[in-house]
């Protein structure tokens, strides 16, 4: 499994630096192991960095990205056509839906809400997570090499 430095995750997500190390502090998004992050903790970042304007405080984030996260974890190889985040402030609820039956259901409930498209977004950060990994495999050969007299 990949894994790159929480800077690099937290810049293609939109976020700054300290910015990410303060939302995992505060349990907004989960702790990179070893120091760096994985390609769903950089789509973790990238929800909640599109999300946190619709958010009026920390704690309604924590709670909604803490309901997000699982469908986050279990996106797999392939990112599906359609994927909708709707947020729900009134009863501070998220949901995933991925196609316009799903998200009329969703909708119909009296209250306004929110809906963010987030599928072109994962699969940008996908990409750059690719492409970050891929250059730092490609420049990570040896830093010297042993020469050997006669």
């Amino acid at each position: 499994m990949a894994r790159l430095p929480a800077d690099s995750v937290a810049q293609m997500s939109g976020l700054s630096g300290a910015l990410h190390t303060q939302w995992v502090q505060k349990g907004i998004l989960t702790a990179a192991r070893y120091g760096s992050c994985t390609e769903a903790q950089a789509f973790e970042a990238a929800v909640a960095s599109a999300l946190k304007p619709h958010v009026k405080r920390l704690a309604l984030l924590r709670a909604a990205m803490g309901q997000a996260r699982p469908k986050i974890e279990g996106i797999g190889d392939r990112l599906p056509k359609r994927l909708d985040l709707v947020w729900v402030p009134k009863r501070r609820r998220v949901t995933w839906v991925q196609d316009s039956s799903e998200l009329a259901e969703v909708v119909r409930i009296g209250t306004p809400v929110v809906v963010l498209p987030l599928a072109q977004t994962l699969a940008e950060v996908r990409e750059a997570f690719k492409q970050e990994v891929a250059g730092r495999e490609a420049s990570s050969g040896p830093t010297f090499r042993i020469v050997r007299g006669k």
